[in-house]
Parts: structure tokens; C-alpha cells; sequence
């Protein structure tokens, strides 16, 4: 059973740089071939939503400015691919960039590619690819309040939904998380994943390739879910 909405907390890239003798660039680089081949397997195992986790508003502000630096080049550089790839209109596929990353960063060149990637993709339904860059979702949940706090809705779980940054994601059905770390960071999509299934590998994101993704969604595809039931 394939998950509609899979969102993936890629951990490890810098532990897999350190492992392997080299500069921790070089385990963000190898992420960044890690997301192109395991979205492209989601999408087409019939996932209908895929997000990941770029970096949180923490990274930015509290990481090495050169690594930053890299993480703002490598995206900006995968955005563009994105715009430019055939492969992104064959699927149809709606790309997206969500939270205060390009404010942080105040970089034109990422401002311009996220502007250009979101634009061309705008009318695309089929499949929708969200990466969350400089992500906080306790930020989301306070941005809701403030959507809220001077209008007449009441507040009901509907009306939260609708003011949140990320509005337009459904209910996540599958977590991954890489890297060993058995928990949640930064309020990650606390909204959308009030029911969602956990799953946690060891694997560092960089090794963590469509195997072990297939193995994921067996696991998935495994559990029952009761839904309060």
C-alpha cells in the first residue's frame, strides 16, 4: 500500500560526510541525488503528495553561515532543475517552497528560483512536491492564530487548517525519518500529522535509497490503522 502523502525528515547528511572522510557539504550534496530518485519513486508508486524537510528556521539562523550557504546554493540549483525538467510537466506536478527560508536567507538568486519554480507550476494538480525550507511548525500554528485572531470564524479545527502556511497539504498518511533519531523536531507539520504512521531507520538520509523506501511502505502497508476506532 502506497501512502498519498509521504513526508520525509532526511537526517544524516552531515554524519554520512563525517563517516566517509569528507566535507559535510559533500553529505548535502549526496542528499540532494537522494531526494531526486526517491520523490521520482513516490510519485510514481501513486503517492499523490510528497514533502520534504529542507532545514528548519533554527538551521538557518544557527548553522555555519558556509554551510547555509551551501544548502541555499543546492536548492537553488534543484529548483531550477525542477522548472527546467521535462519530467516536471509529464507528471504534472505542483512544486512548492513553504516557510520563512528565503526571508532568512535573503538570497535573490533562491528568491528568484522558488518565484520562477512556483509560477510554472502553479496550474499542475496531479502531484504536489512541498519542500519545507526554513520550517518551523510551531511558527505555522502561531502564523493561524494571528490569520484568525480578527476575523469572525470560529474557531473550529477547519477553520485552523485553512489559516496555516500549509494549508494546502492533506493529512499526512507515512513520516520517514532518517538518521537514528526516534523523534519529531521543530513541531513538524504538527497539524497534518496528528494521526500520521512513524516510521524511524538508522539509515543516514544519503544511504537511505529506494529499497529501504520500499521497505517503508510495506511497513506501512502493514499497520492497521484504527483512527480512533
Amino acid at each position: 500500500m502506497t501512502p498519498d502523502h509521504v513526508a520525509f525528515i532526511p537526517d544524516g547528511n552531515r554524519r554520512w560526510a563525517k563517516k566517509h572522510l569528507l566535507e559535510s557539504w559533500r553529505g548535502h550534496e549526496k542528499g540532494v541525488v537522494r531526494f531526486e530518485e526517491l520523490m521520482r519513486f513516490a510519485f510514481d508508486a501513486g503517492s499523490s503528495y510528497v514533502t520534504f524537510w529542507g532545514a528548519s528556521e533554527d538551521n538557518l539562523r544557527k548553522r555555519d553561515s558556509e554551510e547555509v550557504a551551501v544548502l541555499v546554493k543546492l536548492l537553488t540549483e534543484e529548483l531550477r532543475r525542477l522548472s527546467a525538467s521535462p519530467e516536471t510537466t509529464e507528471k504534472e506536478m505542483r512544486v512548492r517552497v513553504i516557510g520563512k527560508g528565503v526571508e532568512v536567507v535573503q538570497n535573490g538568486e533562491l528568491r528568484r528560483a522558488v518565484e520562477e519554480v512556483e509560477k510554472k507550476t502553479a496550474h499542475f494538480t496531479k502531484k504536489k512536491l512541498t519542500i519545507l525550507f526554513g520550517y518551523d511548525g510551531r511558527s505555522d500554528m502561531i502564523h493561524a492564530v494571528h490569520e484568525l485572531r480578527d476575523t469572525t470564524y470560529e474557531i473550529r479545527p477547519e477553520s485552523i487548517a485553512k489559516a496555516l502556511l500549509t494549508k494546502e497539504l492533506p493529512d499526512v498518511d507515512l513520516v520517514i525519518r532518517t538518521g537514528g533519531e526516534s523523534h519529531n523536531s521543530g513541531g513538524f507539520l504538527m497539524w497534518q500529522t496528528a494521526n500520521s504512521q512513524l516510521y524511524f531507520t538508522q539509515t543516514l538520509w544519503p544511504d537511505f535509497g529506494i529499497d529501504e523506501l520500499q521497505k517503508a511502505f510495506a511497513d506501512f502497508g502493514a499497520r492497521e490503522r484504527r483512527m480512533g476506532k
